[in-house]
């Protein structure tokens, strides 16, 4: 056997590959005889077909079927001369037999690719560090304040104040004061000073009693409002149907008590709110931080991925999405949005693996048995023995040195990136772990 040079282009590599003809004949007679014995051609009885004919008729696919299993018997040898381990194997190219009888074929095989383990060191990436501003303290706690509120319904006689809840029929109309057919909104129901019709509307809606009419001028970009018909800036007549008295509680150390009777002031209760807003953020900016890091560390490397393995990534993560979204996805749109994802994952694989390799990164048996101990702490009502053999072996053993070896993987990625503090307000935090639940859930 002839093994030449390898040629490597990014993840592909050619072999060439000559056998003599003394090494392949003895499986092309072998194939021979075994196909003669159950051929069966016109003009003679099955099994006795002279090999001479059998030759002539069909002897072309026997000599590839021959050839098949040469390859598949011979190619680990020469494999293992040219030093290469492949990942995945591509069907033969340029399949020869020469007029010698000796066979020439190009192996084509995919390796993985050379990840620098050391490339994302440096990597610039942005650390969030959120800033709770007073307002939104007073925000939160004006929240508090409406889940405690006193609410009543109001008489015949009552005036609508700020906080109150109106329940009221809406008609656009023109210039004039006539109706516009068609646009109109029953029953919507806000609290006044929320900004819904917006804040000058606000303003001209204090005072009304039941059955009460008032005519507001309505701009859409400055108003709450998504479905309410009109274009740009409108007027509308408001009619008063109903509304309830809310009566908000004061900030005082009463209402720091009620709250939670461990509060001994006021200042103590603000102080919580704080901190509490503070965690809660704080914990969704790491999060963002953490997911950052990857991102980083993926794009500090550029390196071509394996074909059939890529393919095979996309091809389980278009299955998986289809099964979950039904005969509403299309295959070739989804197809399109997760190949980019399907190539960060497998790019994240190959990487988290390298890094493994460079820093001896594995999950012991004492890492996991510390694990189940944790966890054990933290959820006691479970027991000791029952989670030690439940982690023993099997699925969820390995899922747990999984975890772990992420843990260590980003550890060592944490401490060796070159961070960058961003300060982001709360509201920027909330609203994107709002947007990222909302995504989640499929809304």
């Amino acid at each position: 056997m002839n093994v030449k040079e390898p040629v490597q282009d990014g993840c592909i590599v050619r072999v060439g590959i000559e056998l003599s003809s003394d090494e392949i004949q003895p499986k092309i007679d072998e194939t021979f005889e075994s196909t003669r014995k159950s051929a069966s051609l016109p003009g003679f009885r099955p099994g006795k077909v002279p090999t001479s004919v059998l030759k002539q008729r069909i002897g072309k696919q026997v000599r590839e079927e021959a050839a098949d299993e040469i390859i598949k018997e011979k190619l680990p040898d020469a494999l293992k001369e040219s030093k290469i381990n492949p990942i995945a194997l591509a069907p033969v190219e340029d399949l020869n037999f020469a007029d010698d009888g000796s066979l020439s074929f190009t192996a084509v095989l995919e390796i993985a690719p050379e990840v620098d383990p050391s490339k994302w060191k440096d990597a610039p990436v942005e650390r969030l560090i959120v800033d709770v501003s007073d307002e939104d303290v007073e925000c939160h706690i004006d929240t508090l304040r409406r889940d405690n509120a006193v609410v009543t319904e109001a008489g015949a006689e009552d005036e609508t104040s700020l906080h109150d809840r109106l329940t009221v029929d809406m008609q656009e109309v023109d210039e004039s004061g006539v109706a516009i057919i068609g646009n109109k909104s029953e029953a919507t129901v806000f609290e006044l000073g929320s900004g819904y019709l917006g804040v000058d509307s606000d303003e001209i809606l204090l005072g009304m009693k039941v059955d009460e009419t008032r005519r507001v001028q309505i701009d859409e970009e400055k108003s709450e409002i998504i479905d309410l018909p009109g274009n740009g800036v409108s007027n509308w007549d408001v009619h008063l149907k109903s509304f309830e008295k809310v009566d908000l509680p004061e900030v005082d150390d009463d209402f720091a008590a009620q709250i939670n009777e461990e509060f001994k002031s006021v200042d103590d209760f603000k102080k919580n709110v704080r901190d509490q807003l503070t965690a809660f953020s704080q914990f969704q900016a790491n999060q963002r931080s953490a997911a950052g890091l990857r991102e980083a560390v993926i794009g500090a490397y550029d390196f071509d991925l394996p074909p059939s393995l890529l393919g095979k990534t996309l091809g389980d993560m278009a299955e998986r999405q289809m099964q979950e979204m039904g005969n509403s996805a299309d295959p070739e749109q989804l197809r399109q949005y997760l190949t980019p994802i399907a190539h960060q994952e497998l790019s994240w694989f190959f990487i988290r693996r390298s890094i493994m390799d460079e820093e001896n990164i594995e999950a012991t048996d004492q890492d996991i048995e510390e694990h189940v101990e944790n966890y054990h702490k933290t959820h006691p009502e479970m027991n000791l023995d029952e989670l030690k053999v439940m982690f023993k072996e099997g699925e969820k053993r390995e899922q747990l040195a999984d975890e772990i070896i992420m843990g260590k993987i980003m550890e060592v990625l944490r401490n060796g990136v070159k961070w960058e503090d961003k300060t982001v307000s709360f509201m920027d935090v909330l609203q994107s772990a709002q947007a990222q639940h909302a995504h989640s859930s499929g809304v």
